[in-house]
């Protein structure tokens, strides 16, 4: 049997990638129908586009040169230079559905619920 060595452009990303691209895809259509200031919208659709040129550049980078550990370290290492991103665009979206800050109704819930601030205790 013959071994084909072409190269696929789908099969080059891992499935860390996939949820990644799904994520930033669904997040960004979701802040594009729930806001219409467009100059809100520019900076995330920026890095949107950074974030997925990264991914991109990465995954064919490791398909075209597989076993190359500084492609394939800097592929692990994406998804955790991103986080930072990814954590402070929640605040964004959870203004979006909610106008008012839920930390009070947290908060009041905990101390009911465990008579103390889990937080806090540990």
């Amino acid at each position: 049997m013959i071994k084909n060595n072409r190269y696929n452009f789908w099969t080059s990303f891992s499935p860390l990638d996939l949820v990644t691209i799904f994520y930033v895809f669904t997040s960004g259509i979701y802040i594009c129908f729930s806001t219409a200031d467009f100059t809100t919208l520019v900076p995330h659709f920026l890095a949107r586009l950074l974030i997925l040129s990264v991914i991109l550049i990465l995954s064919q980078l490791n398909a075209l040169f597989p076993g190359n550990k500084l492609i394939l370290f800097l592929k692990n290492l994406y998804p955790f230079l991103f986080l930072g991103f990814f954590y402070t665009e929640t605040s964004c979206m959870k203004n979006i559905i909610f106008k008012t800050d839920l930390d009070g109704y947290v908060f009041d819930a905990e101390q009911s619920l465990w008579n103390c601030q889990p937080s806090i205790e540990f």
